[in-house]
Parts: structure tokens; C-alpha cells; sequence
């Protein structure tokens, strides 16, 4: 028998919870009326019973089984709640064989395969006798099997030699690489430095180029105005075209003072 699991559980979840110690007793009338309903959902006894939500729940509790009352014990002890405990159990037993008999499985099939190799291994040490010309018994052979260990032992000791040498060589380029890297690491965060500090003249030169720009804005503000006329004519200037070389001349006189 195969039983749906899932579907199972998906209904007993979806189930509305069912308390039938709750309900009341056959009546004289042959009607249970639902504590949850108030009686909206009753029906007769010997027909079916309510399921606390309106709905038939298609079972007569009366009347079936071998005993009286046996339908409603068993219906009783098989809510949704059971169910799902019951099909909890049998997933952690269902688990449990799997991992039990897995390892058989793959000691089997590692079996075959020891089995096939050494098959295999038979082969090639009796058409290698026979190629050279002598006769290998079959206790020859299993004497020479029985070495066989022993000598790929040694094979497999000269492989890890080989192995931690080639483990080796990249530690050694890593340690190349780090060294490398944080030398790059270095040369950047100079470069970076420096940019930084050029950005930062930028930014100096950038503003007394500002302030420049700003006085002579004044300056030429000031000797185009009708204010500077007078002091221009006292320096000699008798057109404005004049001023700047008159001014020019002046700077120069004060500045071979100093």
C-alpha cells in the first residue's frame, strides 16, 4: 500500500482542530448539538456530525464497528494532531534507514570494484609472464601479488615527495606575489601623495589667481571712475589711455626705494 505522505499532512494541517470530548451527549432527541456552531451545523446522530465549522464530517460515530461507540474512539484518538505526529515518527524513520543502509550499499560496490581490479591485475602479471617466456604458477603470481604492496608503497612515498615539492613552489610564488603586491601598494600610496599634494597647490593657486582677478577688477574700476581723475592729472596723466603707464612708473620709483 502507498501511502501520499505529503497529501496526507497537507490535509490534516488544513484540518480544523477537533475536540469531540467537548460535544455534548446523545440527547433524547437524537441531535449532538456543536459547542463551536451553537448548533447551526447539527444533524442526526446516525447520519453525520459536525465538524465545528458548518461542514458534514461524513462519519456516523453510532452504529459502526463491532462495539458501541467503537467509530467515535477511534475517530476521537485519529484527530489531526496524531496524524501529524504519526507521520513526523515515520519521516525520522524513513531517514534513518536511508543513512543505515547506505554505507551497505557502497561497501557492496566498493566490493566489485576491488574485485574487478585485482581481476584485472591477474591479467596483466599472467600475459606479462607469458610475453616473457616463463611459466608463472599460480603461487609465483600471488607471491608476486604479495609484493606488490610493498612496492607501490614506495611509488606512492616518491608521489608525496613530489607532491610537498610542487605544494612548495607556489607558497614561493605567493610570497613573490605578496612581496610584489605590497611594494605596488607602496608606489601607489606614493603616487596618490603626491597627487594630493599637487591637488592641494591647485587649489592654492587657484584662489591667490582668484584674488588677482579681483583687484583688478578694483583697479580698473577705480581709474576708469570720474574719482581718479584728479590723482591721474597729478601724476601727469593727461588722457585716461595714459593712466597705466603713469602708474606703471610710479611702482617702479617706489619699488627702487625699497
Amino acid at each position: 500500500m502507498t501511502i501520499d505522505t505529503k497529501e496526507l499532512r497537507k490535509l490534516a494541517e488544513a484540518a480544523t482542530p477537533q475536540n469531540f470530548d467537548t460535544a455534548q451527549e446523545k440527547i433524547e432527541n437524537g441531535y449532538i448539538e456543536c459547542p463551536h456552531c451553537g448548533g447551526s451545523g447539527e444533524v442526526q446522530l446516525e447520519a453525520d456530525y459536525c465538524n465545528y465549522d458548518g461542514a458534514a464530517l461524513g462519519v456516523q460515530f453510532y452504529g459502526i464497528g463491532g462495539e458501541f461507540g467503537a467509530a467515535e474512539a477511534f475517530y476521537r484518538a485519529a484527530n489531526p494532531a496524531t496524524i501529524l505526529a504519526l507521520l513526523d515518527e515515520l519521516a525520522d524513520l524513513q531517514d534513518l534507514k536511508a543513512y543505515a543502509t547506505l554505507p551497505l550499499r557502497e561497501r557492496c560496490a566498493e566490493k566489485k570494484q576491488l574485485k574487478a581490479e585485482n581481476e584485472k591485475l591477474r591479467k596483466i602479471i599472467s600475459d606479462s609472464a607469458t610475453a616473457c617466456g616463463a611459466a608463472v604458477s599460480v603461487e609465483c603470481s600471488l607471491e608476486f601479488m604479495a609484493m606488490l604492496p610493498g612496492e607501490i608503497g614506495l611509488v606512492v612515498n616518491r608521489l608525496k615527495s613530489q607532491v610537498t615539492t610542487l605544494q612548495a613552489e607556489p607558497n614561493s610564488y605567493q610570497s613573490g606575489f605578496d612581496a610584489g603586491r605590497r611594494s605596488s601598494a607602496v608606489y601607489a600610496q606614493s603616487h596618490r601623495n603626491e597627487a594630493l599634494a599637487v591637488s592641494a597647490k591647485n587649489v592654492e593657486l587657484r584662489a591667490e589667481n582668484e584674488a588677482l582677478r579681483k583687484d583688478a577688477e578694483r583697479y580698473r574700476w577705480l581709474r576708469d571712475s570720474e574719482y581718479a581723475g584728479k590723482i591721474l592729472r597729478d601724476m601727469g596723466a593727461k588722457y585716461r589711455e595714459d593712466a597705466d603707464e603713469k602708474i606703471d612708473a610710479s611702482m617702479a620709483k617706489e619699488a627702487g626705494h625699497d
